[in-house]
């Protein structure tokens, strides 16, 4: 073959794939992380079963690395089953993660993620997504039919011990997935599943902007599993699931400038094919990845907020693998598959 051609080929399969490097192996699925920098981060172990269900018997287990994943030190994490659903560090030292079980929790490290400990005081929901603000410790959740009265989440004042639970109840809206926020004070709570799969219907979407202290109702919006706030503005960007029953193609992004009040369709991806709804990003960059191996594989990247995409590779995986970017332009991106796989 003409050398030329070889260099061109290759050429156009970096641009069009990017080049990705497996940096770590593990027994067990990886379900999300969390990354301060492009060295130092955390990573949480899960199952996946049908509807998102807890099914092994495994236990949940939590990581760290101090040089970008090459090695991976266990951390020490109370004796449960299940898996880490989120992970959110407040600051260096302190940070929270959400654990769908059995016996659903969330966990509390001082130590930078050396060591956790479970805060929980009761046993309410299913716990879909943590953050923590200077003011509150906010949760997401899906109800279970064992509970007794059904509750969504909500935001904690007191660590954890007791939860104002502001989202359930009025309007059915027992189910809710990501939260973010663009700054101490303003953040977003996405909706989750209908409990119809075959049918579903929009729920609301939640807003604050007092640091998780108040919430109000936002505009409707279809399942969406993942939110992400473009850090020092009033931009808010999701990817919901389309009302196409129980195999939907959620391609469509979706903004908000008005904290959720109101919601405006942006571009579509150019793919025809279903992505996890898992945005992550820093600026300008965004980045989303395709639901397994179906259509064009791997992870899409946006430098303008989602108005033009391009295909950068790595791997594609289950619906509910997330992904992290680290760097101060986004150019460090963590991949985790229900492999076991750590990707760079």
């Amino acid at each position: 073959m003409n050398k030329l051609l070889i260099i061109v080929l290759l050429l156009l399969g970096q641009s069009a794939f990017g080049i990705w490097d497996r940096v770590g192996s593990m027994t067990v699925p990886i379900s999300c992380g969390y990354f301060f920098d492009g060295q130092n981060g955390l990573i949480g172990s899960g199952y996946f079963g049908n509807g998102g269900n807890f099914i092994s018997s495994d236990q949940i287990k939590i990581w760290r690395t101090s040089n970008g994943g090459n090695t991976w030190i266990p951390c020490g994490v109370p004796s449960m089953e299940g898996r880490v659903t989120s992970i959110f560090m407040k600051d260096a030292l302190v940070g929270y993660a959400s654990i769908f079980s059995r016996s659903d929790a969330v966990w509390k490290t001082t130590d930078g993620g050396k060591l956790w400990q479970d805060i929980t005081y009761t046993n309410l929901a299913t716990h879909s997504c943590v953050y923590a603000t200077s003011k509150s410790l906010i949760t997401t959740s899906w109800s279970q039919s064992n509970i007794g009265s059904q509750t969504s989440g909500g935001f904690s004042v007191d660590d954890g011990f007791t939860f104002s639970h502001v989202f359930d109840n009025d309007y059915g809206e027992v189910n809710l997935n990501g939260v973010d926020f663009t700054d101490d004070n303003n953040g977003i709570v996405s909706p989750g599943p209908s409990g119809d799969i075959f049918n579903p219907s929009p729920r609301y979407t939640y807003y604050t902007n007092d640091g998780g202290l108040t919430w109000n109702r936002g505009a409707l919006l279809n399942e969406s599993w993942g939110i992400y706030a473009v850090k020092g503005s009033n931009t808010f960007i999701t990817i919901p699931e389309d009302n196409a029953g129980a195999n939907p193609k959620n391609r469509n992004l979706y903004y908000t400038t008005n904290l959720g009040i109101t919601w405006a369709q942006g571009s579509s991806l150019p793919i025809n094919t279903q992505v996890t709804g898992h945005i992550a990003g820093k600026g300008n960059i965004i980045y989303v990845q395709n639901y397994r191996n179906s259509g064009a594989t791997g992870l899409f990247r946006s430098d303008n907020l989602g108005t033009t995409w391009k295909n950068v590779g790595g791997p594609s995986n289950e619906r509910d693998t997330r992904f992290v970017v680290t760097g101060c332009k986004g150019e460090v991106v963590f991949a985790f598959d229900n492999a076991g796989g750590i990707w760079r």
